[in-house]
């Protein structure tokens, strides 16, 4: 492998950290967190273990050993920068179901996908942090999870004041914000960062400059230019006058790619319009159909017949409808309608059913709003973060959306869920459009007219031209 002189620096420096084991205590510690999230996250989506880890940055093989403790039938492959710490990985852990390689994260060279994808206290070393998460986005399988631990801005905080105070230059890098972290992750897939402190006490700045030191973390950013010792003096006192612990502010991170081509269709509201805009993207794409809870048969028919009804094939065949897994007679929304009609349903057993071939694409439409609830305990909001496709949000052009609009794109981004696109519907209103537009970050995609009746397959035809690809939409 060829490094710049910053990677070879930083290649060096862990290779020669011979006592990392002993002062890496807030390594350990972050791994264990680190390997909490992963199990919590595979528990909330209900998926089963991986069958392929890829492992970051493993170093002498904290997180490893807890990856195969916990996932024993798990295949793992586990690389670092240093050769130095994979000879050390691989005499702490050995065995058919793990291998170990000397590479680079941020430029890997290996064949195939994996379930997961981690990395604890690695992508602080990124050089180009959103380029190399783009490129690890592509070695997840479909339904694959991104998840990672890394230093974010507030770490050693109080060696930056310190420096601060005395006028020198501080080695300290700058890391990224946890904002800065989620404007980075991939666009297309559901994921958000999320931040601890952990305290570590310090006997003085003498005894964390050497703890550095012995794990090999005391590489300064590039072009950072060394200080006197005497300048390095009056920041150890500084520090040593006011301070007794370090912050380390510990962000993590998780993202998942979607289990196949598609959109979850949802809306600010129910009778805002989701099974016409569905309509309009099964003909554009040519897509599948699927409304896995449907209400409201008793009064009106289902919305799988009003898309049998409004979409053509190019093959001149009936749009592919995949059946629902529960269907209501109350107008009402599942919860109550189930209630009402002596029924249950397990969220349990709620999952991307729908077998789909590679080139297919589906678009799945949901039942009222974002937050209506499906049981006594989970909401539409939870469906949709369990099957992993972005979301296509419905909302009206006129008085009122902008409420709606944004209360709903809030709730979807608080727990991670990645928004494709905003449909408008109604006589277009330039200013909401705006206001949307620049409060979200979440592009308009179409603006379609309201139409109360007489929506035929033609007016679906028109309104489905107005519409980007699926490519380009997720792209």
């Amino acid at each position: 492998m060829v490094f710049n002189e910053h990677k070879r620096k930083i290649q060096s420096h862990f290779s020669h950290a011979h006592h990392y084991e002993k002062y890496a205590l807030v390594q350990k510690t972050v791994a264990q967190r680190l390997m909490g999230h992963i199990l919590n996250r595979y528990t909330m989506l209900g998926l089963p273990p991986p069958k392929r880890i890829l492992e970051i940055g493993c170093g002498s093989g904290f997180l490893t050993q807890l990856l195969k403790i916990n996932f024993p039938d798990s295949f793992c492959i586990s690389v670092d920068l240093s050769e130095e710490m994979i000879l050390r990985a691989r005499e702490n852990h050995n065995g058919s179901q793990i291998a170990f390689a000397v590479m680079d994260g941020e430029n890997l060279a290996l064949s195939g996908s994996f379930d997961l994808v981690c990395s604890s206290l690695c992508m602080q070393w990124f050089v180009s942090r959103k380029a190399a998460l783009e490129r690890l986005y592509e070695y997840l399988a479909p339904g694959g999870l991104f998840m990672a631990s890394t230093l974010a801005a507030g770490t050693f905080e109080e060696w930056r004041e310190s420096c601060n105070q005395m006028g020198v230059a501080c080695a300290v890098p700058f890391y990224p914000s946890i904002d800065q972290l989620n404007a980075e992750r991939p666009r297309s897939g559901h994921g958000l960062w999320s931040s601890e402190t952990l305290i570590e006490p310090v006997d003085n700045a003498w005894a964390f400059l050497q703890a550095l030191k012995a794990i090999g973390a005391h590489t300064a950013p590039a072009g950072y230019r060394a200080v006197s010792s005497s300048s390095l003096r009056r920041v150890m006192y500084y520090f040593d006058q006011h301070y007794s612990y370090l912050s380390y502010a510990v962000a993590y991170g998780w993202f998942r790619k979607a289990p196949c081509q598609g959109v979850f269709v949802t809306g600010t509201d129910t009778a805002i319009g989701k099974t016409v805009v569905s309509a309009a993207l099964v003909q554009a794409w040519q897509a599948l159909y699927w409304k896995p809870f449907q209400t409201g048969v008793a009064e009106e028919k289902p919305d799988h017949a009003i898309i049998t009804s409004l979409v053509r094939r190019k093959d001149g065949k009936l749009p592919k409808i995949l059946p629902s897994l529960l269907v209501l007679s109350a107008a009402l929304s599942p919860f109550e309608a189930m209630l009402r009609e002596q029924k249950s349903y397990s969220f349990e057993d709620f999952h991307l059913t729908p077998s789909c071939k590679a080139d297919d694409v589906l678009v799945i439409e949901g039942a009222g709003g974002v937050m209506v609830p499906l049981t006594a305990h989970t909401l539409l909001r939870d469906a949709i973060l369990k099957i992993g496709l972005p979301v296509i949000l419905v909302v009206r052009s006129g008085l009122g959306t902008l409420n709606h609009t944004l209360l709903s794109v809030e709730s979807l981004k608080n727990v991670g869920i990645a928004i494709a696109g905003i449909v408008m519907n109604g006589k277009p209103q330039p200013h909401n459009r705006k206001a949307i537009e620049e409060r979200t970050g979440v592009p308009i995609i179409a603006e379609l007219d309201w139409l109360e009746e007489g929506i035929t397959p033609q007016t679906i035809l028109a309104m489905s031209q107005a519409l980007p690809a699926f490519n380009v939409l997720v792209q």
